[in-house]
């Protein structure tokens, strides 16, 4: 098996995830930037705090407070968080006798049996397909290699 997939196996099914294509990733990763971050950093007091590493003994020393639970409620709307799921889904499929079977299709229809009430199989996809595909963006040197290879770049070419 390459690094581009893996197999699952959730209850007695056994599942094939694919790696999201660059574009898929790169939204993907957009959006838990953009909407998870600020959460993080509400509940650790300030940003400068929130970007260092943290050890478990300065846990306690962190103006830790829990986040307002009605923000963390809206991070995104239902078609936001379907669109997200959807991605994901797109990349899951059942291994059967017959071949692999997509377990979405690009219709947004289940491809295979049995999924479409079982929230414990398809949440595992959807969380299982989300870290194979994207846990590299979040690793240590990995965001910061990007952020180094943009820092010279500027809007139309233009230099500060």
């Amino acid at each position: 098996m390459s690094g581009e997939q893996k197999l699952i196996t959730l209850g007695k099914r056994q599942f094939l995830i694919k790696k999201m294509t660059a574009k898929q990733g790169s939204w993907i990763a957009m959006q838990l930037f953009t909407k998870l971050i600020p959460i993080g950093v509400a509940a650790f007091g300030d940003i400068k705090k929130a970007n260092t590493m943290i050890e478990p003994d300065d846990i306690k020393k962190l103006n830790f407070k829990m986040p307002d639970l009605s923000a963390i409620q809206k991070i995104f709307t239902e078609e936001e968080f379907s669109r997200l799921q959807d991605t994901c889904l797109s990349c899951c499929y059942e291994v059967l006798k017959g071949g692999n079977i997509p377990v979405i299709g690009t219709n947004g229809a289940w491809g295979v049996e049995g999924l479409e009430y079982d929230i414990i199989k398809v949440m595992a996809l959807t969380i299982n397909a989300l870290t194979f595909s994207v846990a590299g963006f979040f690793e240590e040197n990995a965001l910061q290699e990007l952020m180094q290879s943009l820092s010279g770049l500027s809007l139309f070419g233009v230099s500060r």
